[in-house]
Order: structure tokens, then C-alpha cells, then sequence
């Protein structure tokens, strides 16, 4: 079986039910705050995490009592996770068995610093209500910080229910924000997310859900995410990026391809949406396209793009060289290939995936004696994936696919 890895895309549901609005009660509705913390959204969304924890922290210090600072940082912890672990993949966020990947324990040092500053942020926004329990803004920051937690549990801990669990108060709270100002438009993203996926349990489990107090209705998640989309004030970009996977669940791939492209043209320097589109380009079987978006993003790694220069260059090009191959430019795969075993700075985990990959190529090639070079080549390296049994099997027999 040929060895396949995925390429890095954007966060699918990276920030399902996260990254609250800035939109805050009136006596946190500074403008000066609201004026600070707009950059450091942005810096998130171009993957400037360093320049968005400044930023926080500085707001942090001037703002003691806001809940928006140690929740965006919390938010931060958590995507920078999710990025080592190369979990910001379009694909993992609509395959079926997503739940069913083994547990990864997320660092002890980072889960404590995200609890502790969620912890925090929910603290001020308990307190915010306490004082008054009509406060709009407050529970919305609330519903905020729940709504964090089940993404976390969602994407790290790959815990469906203890995800529901919190993402169903962060829906309650924000639901009745909604009842209460139909206008209250940032609430629509959470409450649209929570409905579709509600709405896409599957039948045979549908009457378990409904014991247990969860309904919801696809169609209604998308009237309330376009709301969030268009009308919100603050959250229409994390919106979009959960409108765009669900699109891709759906198969309106030209849907998702707008989303991300808008998305792609506002934040730039995110090579995450720009892989994306390719993704989403040989969903759509416009392979040529597909082809010339990941040698674009090839050529701004390579000629140092902020950002896109901070992509590991071989296992980018291991990436890229297998979405080639399965597009059908071997050539275009072969080149990458090389390049990685040529590169004296390239890692052996990596190398050891070149050889295996040209080896498989050579065999399809009919150059048997060439691609056994390669799977001896892979068992002078350390195993990394079993590769050593699988350069084993085909030395015996030639890779056929």
C-alpha cells in the first residue's frame, strides 16, 4: 500500500464555537480596547501568533477585568497545537471516523496554560453576569468560553461527548441571546454551528440524541451561519471558515471555493487557506488547477514569503509531491522527491519518505532495479512509519499500486 500524507489545510473547525466577538457590554466597550485588540485578530488569521500574544498579553496588563485577552490566548495555546500536530487538515474535519482517532495527549505545560487562561476568561464573564444578569455582552463571553472548551475537546480530545456537553451550554446561552435580540448577530455562528452538527448525527442515533435534549437541523445551521457571515459584526470570518468546511461536507464545493478564496485574498500570508483552495480544487476534479495552486505555494516557500517561508521545505515538498502523484504529474511528484533526498538540511524522517515514495514510482516506471536502490535506501534510515516494512515488502515484490 502506498504511503500517503496529507497536506496542512486550513482550519477546517479550527475555530468552531471559538474566537468570541470583540463585541462586549457597554461599560467593556472601550474603543480604545476595541481599537488595540482588532490587529492581534487579524495577526491569528495570518498565522502571526507571536505578534497576536504581544498584543494580548499588553492588553491583558491594561485590561485585567476584560474576558476577551486571556480567551483569545487561550485561543492561540490551542490553535499552535493543533498546527504541531498537523491536525489543520480539511479532510480530517469531514471524514466519518474523526472521533475514532487514538487519543494524543496535547503537552501537560500547554493544556495547562489553555485551561488556565479559558479559566480565566470564564471567570470575568461569570462575574460580569453575576453583577448583572441581563448583561448581553457578558453571557455572550460566556457562552465563549464553553463554546472554547468544546473545541478543544472536539479537535484534541476527541471526546464527542464531552464537546456536546459544553458546546450545548455555549447554544443555550447564546440561543437565548438570539430569542431575546434577533439582532444579536455574533450569536448566530455558535448556535448555526451547533444545529448542523446536531442535525448530521446519523439516524440510527438520532433517537438517542433526542432522549438526552440534542436536535438540530442542517438547514437551519446554514441560515444561521449565513447570518453570521453577512450580518455579524466580528465573527464573520470565523464563520466563514466553518461555512466553508461544511460546504466541502456537502459537496457545494464551488460554495467552499469562494469562501476560501475571499478568505485567502483578506489574509494573505495564511498558506493554510491557500492549500485549501487546491484541496478543494481536486474535490472539484479541476486537477490542473489543483496542480498549479500547490506549485505556487511551492514557489513562495521557497522564495521566502512571510510565513510561508516557516513551512518545513521537505516535508512540504513530500506533501506537494504526493498530491502530484495522485493528480497524475508524476513527473512533477519525482522532482519534489529528489529534491528532498538531494537536500542536505532535509530531515531522514523525511528522506526515508522520499526514497519510499520514488521507489514506488520507479517500480510503476518498470524500473525495477532502480526502486529497489530506493527501498534499500529507506532501510540504511531509521524506521519512521513502518517504513522499513513496507521498503521490505517491495523489495521482495515491485509496488503496483
Amino acid at each position: 500500500m502506498r504511503v500517503s500524507r496529507k497536506i496542512p489545510a486550513t482550519v477546517g473547525l479550527f475555530l468552531v464555537l471559538s474566537l468570541p466577538s470583540p463585541g462586549l457590554a457597554q461599560s467593556l466597550r472601550d474603543p480604545v480596547f476595541m481599537q488595540k485588540v482588532q490587529p492581534a485578530f487579524d495577526d491569528i488569521f495570518n498565522l502571526d501568533y507571536d505578534q497576536a500574544d504581544q498584543i494580548l498579553l499588553a492588553l491583558q496588563q491594561a485590561y485585567p477585568t476584560h474576558p476577551a485577552p486571556p480567551l483569545y490566548l487561550g485561543a492561540i495555546v490551542w490553535i499552535r497545537e493543533l498546527v504541531r500536530r498537523q491536525e489543520l487538515d480539511l479532510d480530517h474535519f469531514i471524514a466519518p471516523g474523526y472521533f475514532m482517532k487514538a487519543k494524543e495527549p496535547m503537552p501537560a505545560n500547554l493544556q495547562k496554560a489553555f485551561l488556565d487562561f479559558v479559566e480565566r476568561s470564564e471567570a470575568l464573564s461569570k462575574s460580569i453576569v453575576a453583577r448583572n444578569p441581563a448583561d448581553e455582552d457578558g453571557q455572550y463571553f460566556l457562552a465563549s468560553a464553553y463554546g472554547i472548551r468544546a473545541s478543544y475537546l472536539f479537535t484534541v480530545e476527541h471526546s464527542l461527548k464531552a464537546s456536546f456537553s459544553f458546546g450545548k451550554q455555549a447554544y443555550q446561552i447564546d440561543r437565548r441571546l438570539i430569542q431575546r435580540d434577533p439582532k444579536y448577530y455574533d450569536a448566530y455562528m455558535t448556535v448555526g454551528l451547533y444545529e448542523y452538527i446536531v442535525g448530521s448525527i446519523p439516524w440510527y442515533i438520532k433517537w438517542l440524541a433526542s432522549i438526552i435534549g440534542y436536535q438540530g437541523s442542517k438547514e437551519r445551521g446554514f441560515q444561521y451561519l449565513d447570518i453570521a457571515v453577512n450580518r455579524g459584526q466580528y465573527v464573520s470570518h470565523e464563520a466563514g471558515v466553518v461555512r466553508s468546511v461544511l460546504f466541502v461536507r456537502e459537496g457545494r464545493y464551488a460554495d467552499a471555493l469562494r469562501q476560501i478564496e475571499a478568505l485567502q485574498k483578506e489574509f494573505p500570508r495564511n498558506y493554510l487557506f491557500h492549500l485549501n483552495v487546491g484541496q478543494i480544487f481536486e474535490k472539484m476534479s479541476r486537477w490542473n488547477e489543483a496542480v498549479q495552486v500547490y506549485q505556487e505555494v511551492l514557489n513562495r516557500a521557497q522564495s521566502g514569503i512571510p510565513n510561508y517561508n516557516r513551512i518545513p521545505m521537505a516535508e512540504l515538498r513530500n506533501s506537494v509531491g504526493d498530491r502530484f502523484w495522485h493528480l497524475g504529474r508524476r513527473d512533477l511528484a519525482e522532482e519534489q522527491f529528489r529534491k528532498v533526498i538531494g537536500d542536505p538540511a532535509a530531515p531522514e524522517r523525511q528522506k526515508a519518505m522520499s526514497h519510499l515514495y520514488l521507489g514506488q514510482l520507479l517500480d510503476l516506471e518498470g524500473k525495477r532495479s532502480q526502486a529497489v536502490e530506493q527501498y534499500e535506501l529507506v532501510l540504511e534510515l531509521p524506521d519512521y512509519n513502518n517504513s522499513h516494512a513496507t521498503a521490505r515488502e517491495f523489495v521482495r515484490k515491485p509496488y503496483r499500486g
